[in-house]
């Protein structure tokens, strides 16, 4: 789910009370694809927290929805190595307690 206004049909992320478009308040929670392209990445080799297992690719995606919608993300279920700019990534969430995070794995054709 992603905030989009419902009088331009503008997507907007991080989630805000207000189109920052058009200004309209009328911005609520709408279902996306999950399909994304990866335009930035970096992969870590350090364990910044406990238990954190490395290397993990962390990068910024493009949803599919829209030009410029970004997440900044995980890349999982790929050899680290292997991700590259422009490469196709659909969702995957993982839980984490009572929070369903969203991360992204190479794209399933």
């Amino acid at each position: 789910m992603i905030n989009q206004c419902q009088a331009c049909q503008r997507y907007a992320h991080p989630p805000v009370p207000m189109c920052p478009s058009c200004h309209s308040r009328d911005v609520a929670p709408v279902a996306v694809s999950g399909k994304a392209t990866v335009v930035s990445y970096t992969v870590n080799h350090m364990p910044w927290v406990p238990d954190l297992p490395v290397p993990y690719v962390f990068a910024a995606v493009e949803l599919d929805e829209q030009p410029g919608l970004r997440l900044s993300t995980e890349i999982v279920n790929i050899d680290p190595e292997a991700v590259s700019i422009g490469m196709p990534v659909q969702v995957v969430f993982e839980q984490q307690d009572e929070i369903y995070l969203p991360l992204f794995e190479p794209h399933k054709h």
